[in-house]
């Protein structure tokens, strides 16, 4: 017979399983701004500062919003 009964690790498992399909599907959209750089600058009349700009703000939200989640998460746990 088998046992349905959940183990202690399988809602880990599932979160890690979840973050990984996560990151791959943003990915591509990271990576494909890159190639269409130039044709980005043209039609917009940017600089070379403020197309580079355009390419850090990314990765600054990304660092931005790491931390965060682990702000709330301290206001929010009940101390002992």
């Amino acid at each position: 017979m088998l046992n349905t009964t959940p183990n202690k690790r399988t809602p880990y498992v599932l979160a890690v399983i979840a973050i990984l399909i996560v990151a791959l599907n943003l990915r591509p959209a990271i990576t494909s701004v890159g190639p269409l750089l130039t044709m980005i600058r043209d039609d917009l009349h940017l600089s070379h500062v403020q197309i580079s700009f355009m390419t850090r703000c990314l990765y600054f939200h990304f660092h931005f919003y790491l931390f965060l989640p682990q702000n709330f998460q301290d206001r929010l746990v009940l101390s002992e």
